[in-house]
Formats: structure tokens, C-alpha cells, sequence
């Protein structure tokens, strides 16, 4: 199991070079969440790493970087600890893990069932986000296409984006196509969904989408 990357979050950046610290007192409930931020911190390094035998899981860069906010604060103010002391919990409860992982007959299905046990809490104060459709993909990548072209310019991360949004719009169009509606009927719904997410984004509830699922979308 790979260790975890110290630029998985700005939640985990944690000090790699200080000396290590007493472990806080935590409650059995507080020590869970703890070990549940490490553990799905250790699948998102995974995730990112493009490991094998995590694609039925959510991507928990994001909202474990969330979730790891959360229980940081949460933790720090009821202990009164500083939110150093908690990260530190963290990084210990990650370390620990690798090592009953590597312990175990088998380290991937250890690492499974402490995701699985560990997911409904992140879920608990991290609602999952609605997955747009193909359709609607295609126009929130190419709204932040637009956006990077005009902030930044011809930049590779603007060129990125509309070769993303490129294939998305392809491929929702093919999607429509083969439901049976007509090249005029297709124009009009994806008119018809990019309104909708224009709306959405002038509203400020983009935040509320899972934007990552449409990059699985524009994989090959």
C-alpha cells in the first residue's frame, strides 16, 4: 500500500519535519472519525495514484479533504487541542493502518473494509454531490474552459479543458443520437442543458456538483 503523499490536502500537509507529539486524548467516537480521515485518506492517495480496484469508490480527494477539515475543527474545539495536535492523530492513524495492513493476509481487502466502514461517516457530514449528465458535463467543463481562456489565456490547462469539453460534447451527442432523437432535437437539448447549468453557475450551486465525475466521463 502506497504511503500517503504529503500534498494529498492542505488538511494533511502536515509538518513532516516536526518532531512527533504525545497523541491527543480522544473519545472512541473522536479516535473513529480520526482513523476514518486516515483511512480514506490513504484510498484517495490510491485513487490518485491510479491503483487498481477502486473505481466502484467514490473520488475522495475532495470530499476527504472536507471531511478531514471537519473533523480537524470539530476535534480541535472540543478537546481544546490546536489543529496541529489532530493532524498529528492523523498522520499516526495513517502510519497505523499501513502497518495492520501490512500485517493482514490481505493488505487491498483490509484497506477495503476500513473504506467501507468508513464512508457512511464521511457521508454523514459530507453529503455526496449530484453527478451531472453528459449533457450538462459538457457545458460546466466548457464554461470553465471559458473561464481559464479569458482569465489566463491560451494556457495548457485552458487547452486541457476544451479538448475535455470537446469530447464531451461528442459523446453526450451520441448518447442523445442513439435514443432516437434527431440532430435537431439533439441541438435543442443540449441548448436546453446548457442554460440550465449558465443558471446553476450564476447561482453559485456549482459547488454543489460532482465536477470530478465528468472527467471519468471524458476518460477514453
Amino acid at each position: 500500500m502506497a504511503a500517503i503523499f504529503p500534498t494529498l490536502t492542505a488538511t494533511l500537509t502536515l509538518l513532516a519535519a516536526a518532531p512527533p507529539a504525545a497523541p491527543p486524548p480522544l473519545s472512541a467516537a473522536e479516535a473513529k472519525q480520526v482513523r476514518c480521515v486516515a483511512a480514506l485518506a490513504i484510498v484517495a492517495t490510491e485513487q490518485q495514484r491510479g491503483a487498481e480496484g477502486w473505481g466502484a469508490y467514490p473520488r475522495l480527494a475532495e470530499d476527504g479533504a472536507t471531511y478531514a477539515e471537519l473533523v480537524v475543527a470539530d476535534v480541535a474545539k472540543r478537546r481544546h487541542l490546536t489543529p496541529a495536535a489532530v493532524q498529528q492523530a492523523i498522520v499516526d492513524a495513517v502510519s497505523a493502518i499501513q502497518t495492520e495492513a501490512g500485517n493482514s493476509a490481505d493488505p487491498d481487502a483490509f484497506a477495503r473494509a476500513e473504506a467501507d466502514r468508513c464512508l457512511p461517516l464521511m457521508r454523514a457530514k459530507v453529503p455526496a454531490r449530484e453527478q451531472p449528465t453528459l449533457p450538462q458535463c459538457a457545458a460546466y467543463i466548457r464554461l470553465a474552459y471559458d473561464e481559464v481562456r479569458t482569465r489566463d489565456g491560451a494556457t495548457s490547462t485552458a487547452k486541457d479543458l476544451a479538448t475535455i469539453a470537446s469530447v464531451l460534447d461528442h459523446r453526450a451527442r451520441q448518447m442523445l443520437r442513439g435514443e432516437g432523437r434527431s440532430d435537431l432535437e439533439v441541438d435543442e437539448e443540449m441548448g436546453r442543458e446548457k442554460e440550465r447549468v449558465i443558471t446553476a453557475a450564476k447561482a453559485g450551486s456549482a459547488d454543489q456538483v460532482d465536477l470530478p465525475h465528468c472527467f471519468d466521463l471524458a476518460a477514453p
